[in-house]
């Protein structure tokens, strides 16, 4: 199996957009919106929502402040959904427990 480049999305960075979508559709604000609150570009936004190239981290901090969401959750819910040998949850009073499988993780 070949490697991937380092701008190209792998399954968890296309799960952190799927979970970035799934946030912005459940706090009822438009795509156009959250790329004006951001600052944002359109190329930017929906090369990245299309798995072209991955989210940083500051791009989901920023994103899930404009929106009322928290950057931690929707990593782990991304997490959660992909497969990286990592079982977390998460509450909004920030305890935290995870636990990471050595065999499933890079």
């Amino acid at each position: 199996m070949g490697r991937k480049g380092m701008n190209t999305s792998d399954e968890f960075s296309n799960e952190v957009a799927r979970e970035i979508q799934s946030a912005i559709e459940a706090a009822g604000i438009s795509n156009a919106e959250v790329m004006r609150r951001t600052h944002i570009s359109q190329d930017y936004f929906y090369s990245r929502m299309r798995g072209e190239k991955p989210f940083n981290t500051n791009d989901v901090s920023r994103i899930a402040e404009a929106i009322g969401a928290n950057a931690f959750a929707i990593l782990i819910k991304a997490a959660e959904q992909s497969d990286l040998g990592l079982a977390a949850s998460y509450n909004e009073d920030r305890d935290i427990e995870a636990e990471y499988d050595a065999d499933q993780g890079a």
